[in-house]
């Protein structure tokens, strides 16, 4: 989650996984989440972040989520969106590592922690995937558990096996 400081913009937009939450700052995106189920996420925007508000039709947001919505079904391109992403320098590291990883390829949690230099580091590597607060964006569904097995997906290993399947 952003600062409370910076002004927080919302939508929620089905997609191909159901319905997407996208929080957006002044700067960017900064938030990505999924459920099946839009009232989860209008309750989890509640919750999370009830003081942002609803885009406005003419900011630069609502271009940013035009831009989601035509990318999402199929994100074979890179998507060129400002990100506005909080984290620590070693998960910044990490999901910076992580945007390198090309459509269609995965790498496992040791590969990764090798990319950012901390060959040792796999499970706090595993950790900073996991607070990936832009998935998609920034595709942790593409690293994979020893031998490749899917492990771990903040939002369920169906969807990392459905988004892994349409990217090969």
């Amino acid at each position: 989650m952003p600062p409370l400081s910076s002004p927080l913009f919302y939508n929620i937009s089905p997609t191909p996984w159901g319905y997407a939450l996208a929080l957006m700052s002044e700067k960017g995106v900064t938030f990505l989440a999924f459920d099946e189920n839009k009232i989860n996420l209008e309750t989890y925007r509640e919750r999370e972040a009830p003081f942002a508000k609803a885009i406005n039709p003419d900011s630069p947001q609502a271009d940013w989520v035009l831009a989601l919505k035509t990318w999402m079904p199929q994100r074979q391109t890179e998507i060129k969106l400002p990100l506005d992403l909080h984290g620590t320098p070693f998960q910044a590291s990490v999901w910076q590592a992580l945007r390198e990883i090309p459509y269609g390829e995965t790498c496992s949690y040791s590969e990764l922690s090798e990319r950012v230099g901390k060959p040792k580091a796999m499970r706090a590597v595993a950790s900073a995937c996991g607070k990936n607060p832009l998935a998609l964006l920034v595709p942790c569904h593409r690293v994979l558990g020893k031998g490749g097995q899917v492990r771990g997906f903040r939002w369920g290993l169906s969807m990392k096996k459905a988004l892994l399947e349409e990217e090969t």
